[in-house]
């Protein structure tokens, strides 16, 4: 009977340790969220910002491929009989 008290007491404990550990992490994912909030704002600008110079080397790669084919069109040209 003693032997089972003990084997009792000692699940008791091992279960409290886990549920101090899971409200430990409930409560640092509780401060968490507001700080992940405040990043928000901080990364759609800089989404905002990256898709600008994407758009940017899309226009220079779309000027600098109408320069090279002119280039390439003009030197076939050159070569041809």
């Amino acid at each position: 009977m003693k032997q089972k008290i003990k084997k009792l007491n000692e699940k008791v404990d091992k279960d409290s340790i886990k549920i101090t550990k899971i409200r430990k992490e409930c409560e640092e994912s509780t401060n968490l969220i507001p700080q992940l909030e405040e990043d928000i704002p901080k990364l759609q600008k800089l989404f905002l910002d990256e898709e600008k110079v994407l758009e940017k080397i899309k226009e220079n790669s779309k000027v600098d491929t109408k320069m090279f084919r002119d280039e390439l069109a003009k030197v076939r040209a050159e070569l041809e009989p």
